[in-house]
């Protein structure tokens, strides 16, 4: 649990929620139930609603079982007058007028304050997208049950190796999950896990790519505060390798 003012934005940028407290969740998968964790696990997955009726998933982390639908959802800190006048307007039961992409803007005076915030800006940006890789992905292997891999540098150079090992003609292989002791996989899963770390790598290097050119085009500091890692990239700045990998994901 954290305190904190926050506003809850699904995909499209619409305002879903606003909180004052938060308290994230996983699934816990041996109970098959959510429970409560604190917002630096690694495995979290979601926040709970105001009401604590709904789970918002949290976009970049481990989807959740698909029994039911949940809404992928990213979250920015605000100050305490724009919380409570998102939560009127929420508690009177009225949507809340969606934000626009933020654009650039004319040059400020203060040119040199700007460049520290952009370079402020890419550093928290790559930082997420190194947390949201390391976090890992969830694979459905040959026995038809999803499992948890990480990838941290040290679990990618692993696999990899152990790919190679694989096409190679290397029939079953040691490799483990996460909080789990090692185990032997067919050649075919490996192959499966690597090649899946490998598309998660590249969407997410190849996202974060993208939005550092779109900072770097940025001339307001109020602009660059509002970029938050999963917002949607101005196609002026999409590389053609991010381009590529959208339209296969609307595909």
């Amino acid at each position: 649990m954290a305190n904190k003012y926050v506003k809850v934005l699904n995909l499209n940028g619409e305002i879903v929620d606003a909180l004052s407290v938060l308290y994230f969740v996983k699934w816990n998968s041996r109970a098959k139930m959510v429970d409560n964790c604190k917002d630096t696990d690694p495995n979290r997955m979601g926040l709970l609603s105001y009401d604590a009726s709904t789970i918002w998933h949290l976009e970049g982390t481990s989807e959740f079982p698909a029994e039911r639908e949940y809404i992928t959802t990213n979250y920015i800190e605000i100050g305490k007058e724009e919380f409570e006048a998102i939560r009127k307007i929420i508690d009177d039961g009225k949507e809340v007028e969606p934000e626009p992409t933020p654009e650039p803007e004319p040059e400020p005076e203060d040119d040199g304050t700007v460049a520290f915030a952009k370079e402020a800006k890419i550093k928290e940006m790559n930082q997420t997208c190194q947390n949201t890789i390391f976090a890992g992905i969830d694979v459905i292997l040959s026995d038809d049950k999803s499992h948890h891999f990480s990838l941290t540098e040290y679990d990618q150079v692993n696999l990899f190796k152990l790919e190679t090992l694989a096409h190679s003609g290397e029939e079953i292989l040691p490799y483990h999950e996460d909080d789990k002791p090692c185990q032997f996989f067919s050649a075919a899963d490996i192959i499966t896990i690597a090649n899946a770390a490998t598309s998660y790598v590249t969407y997410h290097t190849t996202y974060t790519n993208s939005l550092k050119s779109y900072i770097k085009s940025l001339r307001s500091l109020n602009t660059i505060a509002r970029v938050y890692y999963g917002i949607e990239i101005p196609e002026k700045y999409q590389s053609e390798v991010w381009k590529a990998l959208i339209n296969n994901d609307d595909n």
